[in-house]
């Protein structure tokens, strides 16, 4: 019991992680891909925004069917995790102003004509975690 503990709280060590956005400020869409590097193998896991949709994932350019949010099981050693997600980032950024002060703290994502902000914080992009 306890090895089978240890084997599903294994996540992997990653590389580098490469980023592509497009963003639309007139729709307030962001289409994103990000593709990980991983250096040993073990289930990937990772945080994305609450608004994010999940399109598909990649394990070494094959598509997992129904992949499960926020982990990716089985990922080999020196392969590649493929994410592809789109979100609607939209806030009402004059909403928690402050007489005085330059910047609103209380917008984290949004994407719009009127300027774009993505927070670290925010989770706009999958953002792996330790699992532990």
């Amino acid at each position: 019991m306890t090895i089978l503990a240890l084997v599903l709280a294994t996540t992997i060590d990653l590389g580098h992680q490469h980023l592509q956005v497009t963003l639309d400020p007139m729709t307030h869409r962001l289409q994103g891909s990000t593709t990980l590097q991983v250096r040993t193998g073990g289930d990937l896991h990772y945080g994305l925004h609450d608004q994010a949709i999940l399109q598909r994932v990649l394990v070494n350019g094959e598509e997992r069917p129904q992949p499960v949010r926020g982990r990716v099981t089985n990922v080999p050693s020196g392969g590649t995790v493929q994410i592809d997600w789109n979100a609607v980032h939209r806030e009402d950024v004059a909403a928690g102003e402050r007489v005085g002060q330059i910047h609103n703290h209380s917008v984290r994502a949004h994407v719009g004509p009127d300027g774009i902000f993505l927070s670290e914080g925010s989770l706009w992009h999958p953002q792996p975690v330790d699992a532990g």
